[in-house]
Formats: structure tokens, C-alpha cells, sequence
């Protein structure tokens, strides 16, 4: 074999391996440095009359399936059921979920890298000598809130999650006794452990039960005529420990509320950012201007006048929510009658309609939404096409007699690889997996699994050719390797075409954004594999061919 021809196909291998990292970088930045565009104009917030105080309690990292196994549970059963959240479901993206009322695509916060306050309007941006406010928490969460609160406390340097948490209660308990109207703790040991132990691990069940012993401490200090007690987490975790992605114990979340203007044997279903609509109507604090939720109206004992008059700010809120963002998408939006509403004396009527306009607006937005991403996506349709196209020309052209040979084993190399990755590995394409997220772990996760998969492919390739000869295997060993690239581009072209690289206004889907990723790490690290796997087994055969 002349040397060009030998270098032929690695020389193009590695070329779509330095290609692939403009998409990869574009891409990562489109997760981590995502800024939303939306901005809704400034106007005074409406405060409303408080009927109690609330008391917001978040139990990092806690699983809906294991709460109802503690003590608080048991005891406080008054209103139960479980929120969901969306990817990325780490922890400083859904507790930012949870104090705005509105998702990653609004408020920015797609990291836990993202260590500032958070840019838009929240619970404690509206605090007041009239709205005092408290939280007692860790320094990442505080980090979100800025210094906006009455009273702060957060734990920078603590010996352990345990001390971390004993401190957190202590200083809640000296925050009660202020009566603020809105006191939000936020304990972490749970999800420590579930981080290094496992979530079904003894340790982390420990942890669970040193978290309830506090919790059940600190309400002993709360007069339940005056508040209410909402406990939540911020997100799940795997079995595994983990949490980032979209699996289902990872995006279920529980709910427990007790106390004033809670009814009692109810079970309440919603979603993460309802919680602070359900605060504000109770506190009487305004609705953060960037809020897409709604308050938990199954689990409260509030008269129909209240329902009815909150229901009207909500939905006031929302038109100013939807004014904006049909200004950014440059759609239509036609503005909701609201006089005729206000003049309705029938409280059951108003609430009825108040309602069922934020609905209808909510599912515009959506709408709204969808469609943009529909006509973005038509536009990368010939993204697919294009790689289909060359693939197959490849195939007919370059490959020539053994096409179906070559291609088939490419395709068992990548199927042998998800085999190693999902059943032996116990792997999934989703962020949840992932503990540091740096390139050596990408490496070890994909990058060694692939290389097993090519290296097991490569030692049967005599078996298969038994008449070639070293020469003719390391020509079938490249062509393989090489068409396992071109599949790897033609699977990342259809991602692209569903999901993008990125978007200057909308938060990609993370799901398909992991297997985006996931897809162009290994397109490099096949180039790499292309360039070194044939010479070093041209020996071999050699030897074994003589």
C-alpha cells in the first residue's frame, strides 16, 4: 500500500475532528452561557393584603419517592404531592426556578457555575420595612439572592454537610423570632450524600433523617396559625447519585404544605415555579414580573374573593409577560379585555374567567414558542440531506465492492459501543451521569467505551477477510473506522437539525443537547482513533498473515 493512499482517509478523519470542535464549543456555550433576551419594561409592583406568612423550606437534592418516609411527613401530611422541574436540573438552576416563578430560559441560571445574582426579578427583590424577608442557606444559593434579603445567613467554609445544616437551623430559629413574612431555608446534606453515597445508600438515609430531626425542630419554633410551611427540593436524584438531566426521579420533586390556609387529606400537583405565585398570594407580595406559575390553589382554604382578586393580578402579569415576548419573537399579540373582568361582582365568575384567560395565554406563549422553533428548524433541513448525501456518494463511490462489508461493521462497532455504555457501563446520554464534567470524563465515558468497541471490531476483521492480507485489512480497518465517523456526523446532523447549536432567544433542549455533544466528542476521539488503531495492528497481522 503506497503511503498517500494509507494516509488518505486518517488525514480526513482527523480534519473532522478539528471541524468538530466549532460546533462543540458553540454548542457548550449555548447550555452555559445562555443570556436571556427577554426584557419586560419596569412598572410598579402591586402588593396585596397578607392573609399569613410563609416559611419556604428546601431539602437539597431529596427524591419525591423518599420523602413521605419521614417524620415531618408522617406528622404534617396536610397537603401532599410533587412538582416537577425541567433540565438542566442542577441545583442552582431549579433553586433559581423555585425563588423567580419562571424556567432556565428566562432567568439565565443554567449552572451551578453561575455564581452572581440572579438577573431578573425575584421573591426577595421585593423586600421592604412592610415585606421582611430571611434566608438561611448555603453560600452558592445566597450567592443567587445577592444581599436583597431582611436577613441573611449562609455557610461558606463548614467542616461537613452536617455542621453545614446545624448552623443553617440555628440561624433560622434567631430569624423566626423577627416574624418575617417570608423566611426561606435551604438545607444540603441530602444531596451531598446522594452525590457520593448513592441516594438508597444507608448514609444518605442518615442524612435524610438527621435533615427531618432539624426540620422538626425548627417548625416547633413556627406558630402554624401564622404561617404557612411549604418543603420542597430543588431537584432528585438517580439511584446512582446524580442529577442534571431529565430522568423522572430526577424531575419529580415533593410537596409538602401545612399550617394557616392549608386544607387538610388533599393531594396537589403542579410545577417547581408555582411556588412563589402560592408565596406571593399569601404574603401579598407582587408577582415577579418574569413569573410563569400559579399558585397552588388546590392545597389553599382561602376565600373565593381572595382566589378571585389574586387571580386578576396573575393574569395582569401575564399580559405584560406576553406584550414582551411577542415584541421579541415579533409576533402579534392582541392584549386581554381586562376592564370588563374588573367590572364582574360575582367572585366565582371573575375567578372562573381570570383562570381561563391565563390558560389561553399561557398555551399563546407556548404556542408562540413552538412555532419559532418549527421555522428554525425547517431552516436546518439541509443539514441531514447534505450528510446523507455524502455518506451514501462515499459509500458508492470510495468503497466501491465492499460498501456493505464496511458499513456493516461500522454500524456493529457503534452498536457494540452503546452495549458497553448503557448495559455494562449502566450509562444514559443525559447530564445526570456526569460528576465534574471536564474532558477526561467525557474521555473515559465515551472515548474508552468507542475504543474498546473499534479495537474488538478490529481483532475479528481476520476472521471475517480470512484470504487478505495485512496490507488489505488495514485498508478495511480505516474504511471502517473512517465510515463510523461519517455515521457519527450523519447522527449529530439530524440533532442539529432538532435542536441546533444554539439560539440568540430560547434555551436549547438539554436532552438532545447532551447527545449533541456526546456525538462531536466522539467524531475527535474517532479522528484520534483512525490515525493510531491501523498502524499499531498492521504488525500484528502482518505476523498473523505470513
Amino acid at each position: 500500500m503506497r503511503l498517500y493512499k494509507f494516509l488518505i482517509l486518517p488525514l480526513i478523519g482527523l480534519i473532522l475532528s478539528v471541524l468538530a470542535f466549532v460546533p462543540l464549543l458553540s454548542q457548550e456555550g449555548a447550555f452555559y452561557g445562555y443570556q436571556s433576551p427577554l426584557k419586560i419594561a419596569d412598572y410598579a409592583p402591586e402588593f396585596g393584603d397578607q392573609t399569613s406568612k410563609v416559611l419556604l423550606i428546601i431539602v437539597d437534592g431529596l427524591r419525591a419517592d423518599t420523602a413521605d418516609s419521614t417524620s415531618t411527613w408522617k406528622e404534617f401530611g396536610w397537603a401532599i404531592g410533587t412538582l416537577r422541574t425541567r433540565p438542566p436540573s442542577w441545583s442552582n438552576p431549579c433553586f433559581a426556578n423555585i425563588i423567580t416563578g419562571t424556567w432556565q430560559e428566562f432567568h439565565s441560571v443554567t449552572s451551578n457555575e453561575f455564581e452572581e445574582q440572579i438577573p431578573i426579578e425575584h421573591i426577595f427583590s421585593f423586600t421592604s420595612t412592610s415585606f421582611v424577608t430571611a434566608f438561611s442557606g448555603d453560600e452558592g444559593s445566597r450567592a443567587l439572592i445577592g444581599q436583597s434579603a431582611t436577613y441573611i445567613f449562609s455557610t461558606p467554609s463548614p467542616e461537613s454537610p452536617e455542621e453545614e445544616d446545624q448552623l443553617i437551623l440555628e440561624k433560622a430559629k434567631e430569624f423566626l423570632k423577627f416574624s418575617p413574612s417570608f423566611l426561606l431555608v435551604h438545607f444540603n446534606q441530602v444531596d451531598h450524600y446522594s452525590h457520593y453515597a448513592g441516594t438508597l445508600s444507608s448514609r444518605t438515609a442518615q442524612a435524610l433523617k438527621d435533615v427531618d430531626n432539624l426540620i422538626m425542630e425548627l417548625i416547633q419554633n413556627v406558630d402554624l396559625s401564622q404561617y404557612t410551611v411549604i418543603i420542597t427540593s430543588d431537584h432528585g436524584h438517580l439511584d446512582r447519585g446524580g442529577h442534571g438531566g431529565g430522568e423522572e426521579v430526577v424531575l419529580n420533586t415533593p410537596l409538602l404544605m401545612f399550617g394557616a390556609n392549608v386544607k387538610k387529606g388533599v393531594e396537589v400537583s403542579g410545577s417547581q415555579i408555582d411556588i412563589i405565585p402560592t408565596v406571593c398570594a399569601l404574603t401579598g407580595a407582587p408577582v415577579p414580573r418574569y413569573s410563569l406559575g400559579m399558585p397552588l390553589w388546590d392545597a389553599l382554604n382561602v376565600p373565593i374573593e381572595f382566589k378571585a382578586k389574586f387571580s386578576l393580578r396573575i393574569l395582569m402579569q401575564r399580559g405584560r409577560f406576553a406584550d414582551a415576548y411577542s415584541r421579541m419573537l415579533g409576533t402579534n399579540y392582541s392584549p386581554i379585555d381586562l376592564a370588563s373582568m374588573e367590572q364582574t361582582t360575582d367572585p366565582e365568575k371573575l375567578f372562573s374567567s381570570a383562570e381561563n384567560a391565563r390558560e389561553a395565554l399561557d398555551g399563546q406563549i407556548q404556542e408562540w414558542r413552538s412555532q419559532k422553533i418549527l421555522e428554525e428548524r425547517t431552516s436546518r433541513l439541509w443539514a441531514p440531506i447534505l450528510a446523507s448525501a455524502l455518506i451514501l456518494m462515499l459509500i458508492i463511490f470510495a468503497f466501491k465492492g465492499r460498501w456493505a462489508f464496511t458499513l456493516l461493521n461500522a454500524i456493529v462497532a457503534l452498536i457494540v459501543f452503546l452495549l458497553i455504555f448503557t448495559q455494562i457501563l449502566g450509562l444514559s446520554f443525559s447530564f445526570s451521569y456526569l460528576y465534574a464534567g471536564s474532558f477526561l470524563e467525557f474521555f473515559l465515558i465515551f472515548g474508552v467505551p468507542l475504543l474498546i468497541s473499534e479495537i474488538l471490531l478490529s481483532l475479528l476483521l481476520p476472521l471475517q477477510l480470512k484470504k487478505a492480507k495485512g496490507q488489505e485489512l488495514v485498508k478495511f480497518q480505516q474504511q471502517f473506522l473512517f465510515l463510523a465517523s461519517l455515521l457519527l456526523l450523519l447522527l449529530f446532523s439530524f440533532v442539529y437539525y432538532s435542536n441546533g447549536l444554539s439560539s440568540p432567544w430560547h434555551l436549547p433542549d438539554f436532552t438532545l443537547g447532551f447527545m449533541g455533544l456526546a456525538l462531536l466528542l466522539m467524531i475527535i476521539w474517532n479522528g484520534l482513533f483512525l490515525v493510531f488503531l491501523p498502524p499499531a495492528f498492521w504488525g500484528l497481522w502482518r505476523l498473523i498473515k505470513r
